[in-house]
């Protein structure tokens, strides 16, 4: 009967062992998957000016009409319109997955779902003006039109 016990008794803690050796590595699994998810920032003008300015490589995105873009943007912005049909693919055709993208609108709705649309395509650090353009410009920001 003792041997009986102490069999159930190894089996268990044997059993035990292994499922949390499993837990063990499925998270790991799950860190190194974090690592690789898209990260969407939403800043104000403030934040939005100083992460560009200590982004020597930084990729503005300018989500709104080539109208609006012609009235105003920020210097160096990349204008693609989100209402294009083929909005994705020109972003895709046109602006590196491996630097952070800033993308603005005009008011911030526009540039919120412009970067879910990234980062299902692969972008995994964005950063979204939530004021647009008219919080760029009612903060008292540069704006050019060249």
């Amino acid at each position: 009967m003792k041997t009986l016990r102490n069999i159930l008794i190894l089996s268990l803690f044997t059993s035990g062992m292994f499922i949390s050796c499993a837990e063990a590595k499925k998270g790991d699994e799950g860190q190194q998957n974090d690592q690789n998810k898209p990260s969407i920032t939403h800043v104000d003008a403030n934040a939005f000016e100083s992460a560009i300015a200590g982004d020597e490589n930084a990729v503005i995105l300018d989500v709104r009409t080539p109208d609006e873009y012609a009235d105003g943007h920020i210097k160096g912005a990349v204008n693609i319109n989100y209402y294009d049909d083929d909005f994705a693919k020109q972003v895709a055709s046109k602006l590196p997955k491996d630097k952070t993208v800033y993308v603005y609108c005009k008011a911030g709705g526009r540039s919120a779902k412009s970067c879910n649309i990234l980062s299902k395509n692969g972008y995994t650090s964005l950063v979204d003006l939530k004021v647009g353009f008219d919080g760029w410009k009612d903060a008292g920001k540069a704006v050019n039109k060249e």
